[in-house]
């Protein structure tokens, strides 16, 4: 797994597959988005960014909780 830097603000992806002895998987690539940036780009679709729980900055990603809106 490789974590690809983005100069865009609040960006970065991931890039991954797996391998099993000469089998290997299809590349899956991953868009990292930060929690404002993440509100950001709830606007105008009808869902907003409720809550954004950080369990553990240098372990874990934060959590997010959508709600929908109107």
């Amino acid at each position: 797994m490789g974590y690809r830097p983005d100069p865009a603000p609040g960006l970065a992806s991931r890039v991954m597959h797996f391998e099993y002895g000469d089998a290997v998987g299809r590349t899956l690539m991953f868009r990292l988005v930060g929690s404002e940036r993440l509100r950001e780009a709830t606007v105008g679709t009808g869902w907003t960014v409720a809550e954004t729980v950080q369990p553990d900055e240098a372990v874990s990603p934060y959590r997010a909780v959508l709600e929908k809106s109107g």
